[in-house]
């Protein structure tokens, strides 16, 4: 393969994507302060995608990996592969949380769950909640027109509590790539 066709500058990156991730998080912010919470919504999820990123950058540095160009571009520019990607960090460190303070390990409470719920592992789930987010992001911040129902849909139908815990999903995420970029500090 051509040395042009892998990336390269991972640590940069890293960083690029998290300095992104911030401002974007920043602004989401001053829009919920400001009462703007289908703005802030939108600016929150943008923030896990560039913090996915981050994640999935940091994981390849640790492994002394690259990406291809086509490898980076089928992840980086689909909402779906980042949301899917946030998904199994969150479950990496919510297990991680829960084997320490519980002992219970978490992975089988997990696939006792995704079992329940008709999925035949934790991909296939991570897809459809993932796939379920962006039905829900596209019914609720873009202007539509419904078919079957003959009208119009609002782009104004993110709540309070969406908006809110979107921004603490992207703060939390925020918090455990700073502890991930430490570990290649270390190296």
């Amino acid at each position: 393969m051509a040395e042009s066709s892998r990336m390269a500058g991972i640590k940069e990156g890293i960083m690029f994507c998290k300095n992104n991730a911030e401002r974007l998080l920043r602004d989401a912010h001053i829009l919920f302060e400001n009462g703007k919470h289908v703005s802030s919504f939108l600016l929150s999820q943008l923030s896990l995608e560039e913090e996915a990123k981050a994640f999935r950058l940091v994981q390849k540095q640790l492994k002394g990996k690259t990406f291809s160009k086509k490898e980076w571009e089928d992840f980086a520019y689909s909402h779906e592969e980042k949301l899917r990607y946030i998904q199994r960090v969150v479950d990496e460190l919510d297990a991680d949380m829960v084997r320490r303070s519980t002992g219970i390990d978490y992975w089988q409470v997990l696939k006792k769950m995704y079992k329940g719920m008709g999925e035949k592992n934790l991909e296939n789930h991570r897809k459809k909640v993932s796939e379920d987010l962006k039905k829900f992001r596209n019914t609720r911040l873009y202007t539509d027109y419904d078919f079957e129902e003959r009208s119009w849909t609002d782009a104004n139908q993110i709540d309070l509590a969406s908006s809110l815990r979107s921004k603490i999903m992207a703060e939390r995420m925020l918090e455990y790539l700073d502890y991930r970029i430490s570990e290649l500090r270390k190296e």
